[in-house]
């Protein structure tokens, strides 16, 4: 167990620029761990390596210049009480034709996986709102309840958190093998009805 925190930075640009980093308005100074920032421009959410390279810990890079008085925002996500720290993989779908499904491999060869109700879906930087604008409770979809335009772009970003020692218990399926524990059941005279708690140095 444990939480996910974050912080927001705040850049005005006062001329085009394409490189944001240091001190923001709030005197706050731009830090964060590679993949774990999401960045907007003017509220519209970008997408990381087509629109912005954020890759050095201390500076965003966009890939096109930002006009007088534009406002980019950068979300970083910490690590929280119980050593959990936070990952997130990006999903980015352009849609040939108009759709309400968003599955399977996108843009970048990823295929859509998720845990429910740890998702956040923008459709052309836009952010959705769960039930109401789109349904994702199988893992592996995203279901929109209006169809988009050819040439939408659909991104969805799935947030977990990790355990600091690397065990996602997302991931995890079985950690003992089941033959293993009817085995050791039965050795012990123990039907499947039974409980039994093992710990093996092997």
């Amino acid at each position: 167990s444990g939480t996910l925190s974050h912080t927001q930075f705040k850049y005005i640009s006062a001329t085009p620029a394409t490189t944001f980093s240091g001190a923001d308005v709030n005197n706050k100074t731009l830090s964060y761990n590679s993949g774990e920032v999401q960045v907007y421009l003017n509220g519209l959410l970008l997408v990381d390596s087509d629109d912005y390279v954020a890759a050095n810990g201390t500076s965003v890079v966009l890939t096109s210049a930002t006009d007088s008085g534009d406002v980019v925002n950068i979300s970083k996500f910490v690590q929280g009480d119980g050593g959990m720290a936070f990952r997130s993989t990006n999903f980015v779908y352009t849609t040939g034709s108009p759709t309400t499904t968003i599955a399977g491999s996108d843009d970048n060869n990823l295929t859509l996986s998720y845990i429910n109700d740890q998702i956040q879906v923008f459709r052309n930087g836009i952010l959705l709102i769960d039930s109401a604008d789109y349904t994702a409770t199988n893992g592996t979809s995203v279901i929109l309840n209006q169809a988009t335009n050819a040439a939408d772009t659909v991104a969805i970003t799935a947030f977990r958190g990790v355990l600091t020692g690397g065990l996602d218990s997302a991931n995890i399926t079985n950690l003992v093998d089941a033959s293993y524990v009817q085995a050791r059941q039965s050795a012990a005279g123990l039907d499947s009805a039974k409980t039994v708690n093992l710990i093996d140095s092997a």
